[in-house]
This record gives C-alpha cells, sequence and structure tokens, in this order.
C-alpha cells in the first residue's frame, strides 16, 4: 500500500497535476517547460492535461480551469496529510525545489514573472481550502521551509516578482510567523523585532533598485499590531538620520526623499488594506495619526523650506505626507502644525513670486498679501530661483489643496493663500493688453513667468465655484477684500496697457469674484460697495439695467462703451 501511495504521489500528483498547474498559462501558450521538469514532460508530456478540451477554452474558463485545478492539489494534500504525514513531505520537497529553481532561474534570465505568479496564486488556495480551516501543514511543511531555502538567494535578487512572493505569505500566515520561519532559536517577540530591524529594514530600503516599491510593500506588512509603535519608530530612524534634518537647511539626499515618498506612498496603500475590514478599523496602522512621527514632521519641513533646484521627488514626498489631493481626503501624515507650516512655506514662495513681477499693480497686491497674511521674509536670489519656488509650490498646492478646508481657524494663511493664486491667474490675461515692447527687457521677463502665470490658471479653472461657497464667511469676505483692493489697483497703478481693455478685464474679473464668492445678494452687495467706493474718483460708470428681469450692466469710460451680462448689481 505504502509502495503504491508514493508511487501516486510521484507520478500523479507531481509529475502530472502539479506540474500541469506550474505549465499552464493559456491555451496560446502550450509548450512552456516547467523549470526542473523531468526529461520525458519536457519532451512529451508538457501539455495540459486533455489538450483538445484546453485549446477549445475562452480565457476565462480556463483562468477557472487553473483555480479547479489548484483546489484539487490542496485538497489532495490535506487528505495526504491526515493519513501519512512522510507523504506529504514528498511533495513538499518538490515544491521547495521548484520554487528555488525559479529564482536561481531570474539571475540569469529575464524575470519569470508568470511562474512566479502561477506560486503565489497556489498560496492563496492554500490559505483558502487548508490554512483557514485551521491546518498548520501548509506553513510548516510546505511555505516556511520554501521560504527559509529560497531568502538567501532574494535577497541578492533585484526582483519585484520574488519580494511579492514574500508579501503574499506575510499577508497569508501573518508577519511573526513568516519571520519565525527564519529565525533558528527559541522565537519570542523580541527575536521578532530584531530580525525586522537587522535584516528586513536594511535590505528594504536600499536605493536606487527597481524592486524598491516591492521591498517597502513587504516592510509595511511586516510591521504588526502588537509592535506597531517600536518597528514603525524603527522604520523612520533608519530612513531618516537626525542629523539630516535642519531648521532651515537642506540637508536630505534626494535618493532619501524619494525613499520617503515610497514609504509614505505604501502607507497610504496599508491603510485601505487596514481598514477593509470594518470590525479591525480599531487595530494599529489603521488610521494615519498612528503614523505620525517627529522625524517625519522635521523632514516634510525641512524639504518645504528648501530652496531651488528641486528634485521630482521633493514636492511628490509633501504631497503624499500632507494628503489632501481630492475631497474627503484626509489621510495626513503629518501633524497639523507641521501642515501648516508647509502651507506657509507655499504661501511664501508664491509670494516671492508675486513680488517679482514687471506689473506694478501684482507687486502692490503682493504688499497687500504680505499686510494681510503672515509674517513673510522674501528670499530670492534671482529670477530663475523665483520661478522654480513658484513652480514647486503649485505641485505641492495641486496635489494637496483639499488641505485648506481643514485650515478653517487659519484667518490670515487661507484668503491670502487663495488670493495669491488670483493675482498670478490674473497677470496671465493682464499680460494680453500690455503695451510693452516686445524686446523691452521687462517684456522678456514678463515672458518668462508666463508658463508658470498659465500652470496656476489651469489649476485655478479645475478648483469649482461650489469649493469656495463652502468657505467659511470670514475667510470669504476676507479673499474678496484682497481681491477687490487687487483690481482697483490694476486699474488705478498700471500704465503701460491698453486702458479700455484693461477695464473691460478688471470688470470680468470683479464677475468672477462676485460668482465665486458670494451666496446670496447680500454677500454681492458687501463686495460691491466696496468696489464702487466713491471716494476713489473711478475712471469708469457703472449703469445697472434691470430690465426684463435681467442683471447687466453697461461700464462707461471716454472711449468705451461696454455691455456685461451677469454682473450682479
Amino acid at each position: 500500500m505504502y509502495n503504491f501511495q508514493r508511487t501516486f504521489i510521484d507520478e500523479i500528483l507531481i509529475k502530472r497535476l502539479w506540474n500541469e498547474y506550474l505549465l499552464f498559462v493559456s491555451s496560446k501558450n502550450q509548450t512552456r517547460v516547467f523549470p526542473g521538469c523531468s526529461p520525458d514532460l519536457s519532451e512529451g508530456s508538457s501539455q495540459p492535461l486533455h489538450k483538445e478540451t484546453m485549446e477549445a477554452l475562452d480565457h476565462k474558463n480556463a483562468m477557472g480551469y487553473m483555480q479547479d485545478l489548484g483546489k484539487c492539489i490542496v485538497e489532495i494534500l490535506s487528505g495526504i496529510h491526515s493519513v501519512e504525514h512522510n507523504l506529504l513531505l514528498v511533495f513538499c520537497s518538490s515544491f521547495q525545489e521548484n520554487c528555488l529553481d525559479i529564482f536561481q532561474r531570474m539571475e540569469s534570465t529575464e524575470k519569470l514573472n508568470e511562474n512566479v505568479e502561477r506560486f503565489i496564486k497556489f498560496l492563496f488556495l492554500l490559505d483558502q481550502h487548508a490554512v483557514q480551516k485551521g491546518e498548520t501543514w501548509p506553513l510548516v511543511d510546505l511555505v516556511g521551509p520554501a521560504l527559509a531555502k529560497s531568502f538567501p538567494l532574494i535577497k541578492t535578487l533585484d526582483s519585484p516578482d520574488s519580494v511579492r512572493f514574500i508579501v503574499a505569505a506575510v499577508s497569508i500566515f501573518g508577519p511573526r510567523k513568516i519571520i519565525g520561519e527564519f529565525i533558528c532559536k527559541e522565537f519570542k517577540i523580541e527575536h521578532f523585532i530584531e530580525c525586522f530591524k537587522e535584516i528586513f529594514i536594511p535590505w528594504c530600503l536600499q536605493k536606487n533598485s527597481s524592486s524598491n516599491g516591492a521591498r517597502v510593500e513587504l516592510l509595511l506588512a511586516l510591521i504588526c499590531d502588537e509592535s506597531f509603535s517600536e518597528q514603525w519608530d524603527s522604520v523612520i530612524a533608519h530612513a531618516v538620520k537626525v542629523d539630516d534634518v535642519v531648521a532651515g537647511a537642506r540637508t536630505l539626499e534626494p535618493d532619501c526623499i524619494s525613499v520617503l515618498a515610497m514609504l509614505i506612498e505604501k502607507a497610504r496603500e496599508e491603510i485601505r488594506k487596514r481598514k477593509v475590514d470594518m470590525d479591525l478599523d480599531h487595530r494599529q496602522g489603521s488610521h494615519s495619526e498612528h503614523w505620525h512621527h517627529e522625524l517625519l514632521d522635521s523632514a516634510a519641513a525641512s524639504v518645504a523650506r528648501s530652496f531651488p533646484p528641486f528634485e521630482i521627488s521633493d514636492a511628490n514626498f509633501l504631497r503624499l505626507v500632507l494628503g489632501g489631493a481630492m475631497e474627503g481626503d484626509q489621510t495626513s501624515f503629518v501633524t497639523r502644525s507641521t501642515s501648516i507650516l508647509i502651507f506657509e512655506e507655499v504661501f511664501r514662495k508664491l509670494l516671492t513670486f508675486v513680488m517679482d513681477s514687471t506689473f506694478s499693480w501684482v507687486r502692490s497686491a503682493g504688499s497687500l498679501l504680505i499686510a494681510e497674511g503672515i509674517d513673510s521674509k522674501l528670499q530670492y536670489e534671482s529670477s530663475i530661483n523665483v520661478l522654480g519656488m513658484a513652480h514647486f509650490a503649485l505641485e505641492v498646492l495641486s496635489g494637496s489643496f483639499f488641505c485648506i478646508k481643514s485650515f478653517g481657524n487659519e484667518i490670515g494663511l487661507v484668503p491670502g493663500l487663495l488670493a495669491t493664486i488670483w493675482v498670478i491667474d490674473w497677470e496671465c490675461s493682464m499680460a494680453s493688453v500690455s503695451n510693452d515692447e516686445l524686446d523691452g527687457e521687462s517684456s522678456e521677463k514678463t515672458k518668462a513667468r508666463l508658463g508658470c502665470c498659465e500652470s496656476v490658471h489651469t489649476f485655478r479653472c479645475k478648483i469649482g465655484n461650489q469649493f469656495f461657497k463652502s468657505l467659511s464667511t470670514d475667510i470669504r469676505h476676507r479673499l474678496g477684500n484682497v481681491l477687490i483692493q487687487s483690481i482697483k489697483s490694476a486699474i488705478f497703478k498700471e500704465e503701460k496697457v491698453d486702458i479700455d481693455k484693461m477695464i473691460s478685464l478688471c470688470c470680468s474679473w470683479m464677475l468672477e469674484v462676485l460668482e465665486c464668492l458670494c451666496q446670496d445678494q447680500f454677500e454681492e452687495q458687501i463686495l460691491l460697495d466696496q468696489f464702487l467706493n466713491k471716494s476713489d474718483l473711478w475712471p469708469l460708470w457703472i449703469i445697472p439695467d434691470v430690465s426684463n428681469g435681467k442683471r447687466s450692466a453697461t461700464l462707461k469710460t471716454e472711449n468705451l462703451s461696454l455691455k456685461v451680462s451677469g454682473f450682479c448689481l
């Protein structure tokens, strides 16, 4: 009987069913031989069973066949385990050799991602049809020994697919059990943390690797609830050295910032995973506050305060730690005070751009913004640096814009920042009515700024009116006041422009302000009273027209008579 059982394991389970599972990809690929197969399989038996039937299957049904075949194998293995443990070990030995063979081939050939994917899917079949039933053999006899044999080789490979194999195992069996397979001593929590710190953190946070993303994903998957704070502290301490973050100075290397950005990006995914089961919403790592760390705040502040040249990863890192990329995104990895500091730096950099404008009314608006906003020490060396700072600030703002809603009590910062965006956008349209000579130095500088102004215009066009109307009354009133003063400044202080076109442009700006900021006629009247202050001796007359129940106005100067519909009077 034993000989019959052994023959069944060798000839049917391993050489037929298991090898077919590994070989099978789809009906379009019927000739591939899995590494390590016996010569007779390579020559004549590498086709899937029931070849004619398989060729007729479409892709969806073929994948269903593969799932059924894998489930069949798992159930056979469960039955073997209950009858004769030594017979199970025969299959386990073949499984371990196949795993090792895949990773060995990765050293010299192209990545065998389809083969690794097949093993990963088999792990999840083990979970569904054995592990969840309380059976221990999938880890103890099969996956654990396979990982122990393969891990030294996986560490030397720069292969995301091989790392994903470990990630899948961790997701099924848990971090402590998987790491326990690599430790040849009595396993306790302190041994787990020691192994995590000494082996996995240095390996997973290596720089300049194509498998960085997969390694970081593995590192976060290995953080368990009972030691969450200690493990995350070790990760951040390794990624950000204390000496790397000094207030007001850029000391973080681009590679370090890139790794931090990837770490936070994967942590966002990890939060979503940990929130899937609402019953586990209380677990460590399921909320962004659990991931806050003093060094992370210091790193973010250091990047925000830095000056050009900027790396692509700089703005990306700040967007990721801030959150707010879309409405309702409240996942922030830094404290509220650090978030405010970052937005203050964004404000300062945009103000620097405003104060460097060739238009006097824009600079005047900048002075008003400084008086109304925060104590800003503007620092810049050249126009190139100013442009670089503005582009950087806009990248950060555009990727975290909805954070602004959480700063409702920051009466100086929020309206000031929003007003800066409006003024820069308006500079773009004001350039079209300028009378500066094309070859003048001022004109050349204006043209150099247009790229940034156009980017700001595109960004502001994406902000719906509903966003502005959702702001508090105080913020909308302060924002409206700054914008109206800026419009007046454009009319009174700007000289080298076509006056009629400029007044028409300013009136269209006023329409934008009323449309975006006013929720009712009472608020419209408050802003219009500021706009039509007679003491300003306006060089135009506004004649309201309410005939036929339509709101409009005729704007008149000595050389212009313009009908504007929708002017709310």
